[in-house]
């Protein structure tokens, strides 16, 4: 089974290399404040910009990166 990215977009179709990277980032740190407003039903405009406190490996997890962010 292919995941889907954003809506009904297939990963296949993806072109990796028109992505920049500041659009990368934006996408990851949003995604971030998209999950606090969903699970702590908390509104986007009271909450700061997330700054990435680091990297870890998951290793419970199939050693999957897992970022964490500090955000008011």
């Amino acid at each position: 089974m292919i995941q889907e990215i954003v809506g009904k977009v297939d990963a296949n179709s993806i072109d990796m290399s028109s992505l920049s990277a500041s659009a990368v980032v934006n996408e990851i740190f949003n995604s971030t404040l998209q999950e606090i407003v969903r699970e702590v039903n908390i509104p986007i405009e009271s909450l700061s910009d997330p700054i990435l406190i680091g990297i870890a490996r998951n290793t419970t997890s199939a050693g999957r990166p897992s970022s964490e962010y500090y955000v008011k």
